[in-house]
């Protein structure tokens, strides 16, 4: 499976990094996510598990990445986007509602509203 990874000169083809070099590169980062504590790794880490499709992986970083920084609206959607994937729809919303009445975030709302009507899943 290969990825696409845009380059910076233009007419050149994205170049692709194979599979198993991601794997090894994913790991990299967790262990520097594991030394530093820095919520923009645990982020990114949660954020490759979720477009992986492994929903399990990615709640657990964005979860450990909101107990560093509980202000990274994006960690929290992705928190709760793995929590409907897992089948943890009212959790989901649950933790959606608390966070809207800390942030007022519009995304998280706006995610809400979609797992309300059913248009997320």
């Amino acid at each position: 499976q290969a990825i696409a990874v845009s380059s910076s000169t233009k007419n050149d083809k994205p170049a692709s990094l194979n599979y198993n070099e991601t794997k090894m590169d994913i790991e990299s980062v967790i262990r520097r996510f594991k030394d530093t504590s820095d919520p923009n790794l645990g982020l990114f880490i949660a954020r490759y598990y979720y477009a992986q499709g492994n929903y399990n992986d990615a709640y657990n970083f964005a979860l450990k990445t909101n107990n560093i920084n509980n202000k990274m609206d994006e960690s929290w959607i992705i928190f709760s986007k793995s929590l409907v994937k897992l089948g943890k729809v009212d959790q989901a919303k649950k933790t959606l509602k608390l966070y809207i009445a800390e942030s007022n975030s519009d995304t998280a709302r706006s995610l809400l509203d979609s797992i309300e009507q059913g248009t997320f899943k």
